[in-house]
């Protein structure tokens, strides 16, 4: 295992998610879906080729988004309002959060 470049992908990993989520935010919404995880993956494209991982992990990035900004919202949300009377928004979007960034870590442990 090569600690030094599991590291480099955490660290850019992270950075890349909060700056892919955000600027792709808008499309979040049911019809744009697709788009916005495309977005999100093809945002890895630039350290996938920097630390010579295999593309094909962009499939796993992209499902990976796709699954938790869906399916499993609705479950982030219930989730949030058994811990948060109110606001459950804002901690829903840290559970959100959480999960994809949980998703980054599990990639990287499968990578290196």
């Amino acid at each position: 295992m090569d600690w030094c470049q599991m590291a480099i992908f955490l660290y850019c990993g992270a950075l890349l998610h909060f700056f892919a989520d955000f600027l792709s935010h808008r499309w979040k919404e049911e019809k744009f879906i697709y788009l916005h995880c495309t977005l999100y993956a093809l945002f890895f494209i630039p350290l996938f080729l920097w630390l010579k991982v295999d593309l094909w992990w962009l499939i796993i990035i992209f499902l990976s988004h796709l699954i938790i900004d869906r399916p499993a919202r609705k479950y982030i949300l219930l989730l949030a309002k058994v811990f948060a009377k109110e606001q459950h928004d804002t901690i829903a979007f840290g559970f959100d959060q959480i999960f994809h960034l949980l998703t980054i870590f599990i990639v990287a442990l499968f990578i290196f």
